[in-house]
Formats: C-alpha cells, structure tokens, sequence
C-alpha cells in the first residue's frame, strides 16, 4: 500500500527500489510531457517497469529505446535487455 504526503511517498514495505523505481518513472513521465523524447529516456522508462513488475510495458519502452538510440547509447540498451532477460530467467 501506498500513503501520500504533499512531499513523500511512503511505501508500507519500505523499499529503497520500489520508492526509487516510482520517482524514477514520475520524472521520466514529466520529461515526456515536456516533449523530451530519446532512447535514453525509454531505456530508463525499461528498467522503471522491469522493476514494477509491469512487463509489457518493460518489452514496449526497449523496443521503441532500440529505436530511438543514438549510435553512442545503443549498447546501454542491449546490456539493459540482456540483464532484464538473465534476472527473468533466474527466477524460473
């Protein structure tokens, strides 16, 4: 469960990642609101959703991060999908 405050979000687990996952994702969310549109971006919107169990989503930002990706930042993005591909498969 989640409690808000005018300044803090406070998870009921108390998380450091969960809490770091969700200000990550609301800054990134309002970096696309103000037109910022890169595969940097999506690759950290990845990870963001990764980390929130929300794998659709996770698949949906590194494809459009791959295209998106600057020739400098692609191999940021495949390590990213190499690394959400090896947890997956370590927990079956």
């Amino acid at each position: 469960n989640i409690q808000t405050d005018s300044l803090f979000i406070v998870f009921e687990d108390d998380s450091c990642s969960t809490v770091l996952g969700l200000a990550s994702a609301l800054f990134s969310r309002r970096l696309l609101q103000m037109g910022v549109y890169n595969g940097e971006l999506f690759n950290n919107l990845g990870l963001c959703c990764f980390y929130a169990q929300q794998y659709d989503m996770t698949l949906t930002c590194f494809e459009r991060a791959l295209s998106l990706a600057e020739e400098q930042t692609i191999s940021e993005v495949w390590f990213n999908i190499g690394h959400v591909a090896l947890v997956s498969f370590s927990y079956r």
